[in-house]
């Protein structure tokens, strides 16, 4: 998941100074979202979605950052090894405005994201039950194949997922969090309130067993269907999706 377009350009230059800490991007009525600039580099991202009566939490080192300037920030995705992204940053106060811009041959295309500095722990605190969501499910592989059906596919995002309706038939709009080493999928209706989705409702859910089994090329999850008695039943095994580059 990027926090902002990928456009490279550029090279990192200089430190982080005043410009470090928690920067709120979103504070809608079913979506909070930071971007943490830590002064050792590190790019993060904290978000937290409603679902109904709790909230899910996703928490990412996405990449690195540092500035370039007193007008530019750099920021280098993690899997990406290309230039990092540069991004124009005006600071006033507690106020962050980054203006990032995509670019290709023939035309520019520009936002501007405005962020005011926050503090995660008090907004946690204030949102109640807070659930998380392992975001090792999807920064583990882009997204996982049936050993025994590689033609069905799931595949983990920040606040939703696709193919889940492997476990969950019929489902249309899917989300997931994790407690332990239970995965939770569920069927959810929704309504769209100007740049915020909210939960309304969740019609069917799946509750399973996870964990992943070996490393590198080995790396394979295990997803087991909870049974009426509360045990594991038996586990269907995924394997990673590997990406290939258009050229090959």
């Amino acid at each position: 998941m990027a926090l902002w377009c990928t456009t490279p350009g550029g090279n990192p230059v200089g430190g982080g100074g005043e410009l470090a800490g928690e920067w709120q991007t979103a504070n809608n009525e079913g979506h909070k979202a930071y971007v943490v600039l830590k002064s050792s580099g590190e790019l993060q991202s904290v978000q937290f979605w409603r679902l109904v009566t709790f909230w899910v939490e996703t928490n990412e080192n996405v990449g690195t950052w540092s500035r370039g300037g007193e007008k530019y920030l750099y920021l280098h995705y993690r899997g990406n090894s290309g230039l990092p992204q540069q991004v124009e940053y005006t600071l006033s106060g507690n106020t962050l405005e980054l203006r990032m811009c995509d670019r290709s041959d023939s035309d520019t295309s520009c936002n501007t994201v405005t962020a005011t500095r926050g503090n995660i722990a008090s907004t946690k605190k204030a949102l109640g039950t807070v659930y998380n969501a392992d975001t090792a499910l999807y920064t583990k592989a882009p997204a996982w194949a049936l050993k025994s059906d590689p033609t069905k596919r799931i595949e983990f995002a920040a606040n939703d997922v696709s193919g889940g309706e492997y476990y969950v038939s019929g489902a249309y709009v899917m989300v997931w969090y994790t407690i332990g080493t239970r995965l939770f999928l569920a069927d959810v209706n929704y309504q769209d309130n100007d740049d915020d989705q909210i939960i309304t409702s969740v019609k069917s859910t799946a509750e399973l067993d996870y964990k992943f089994l070996g490393s590198g090329d080995s790396l394979r999850l295990s997803l087991s269907p909870i049974l009426s008695n509360g045990q594991p039943g038996i586990a269907d095994i995924w394997l990673p999706v590997v990406e290939h580059d258009d050229d090959d």
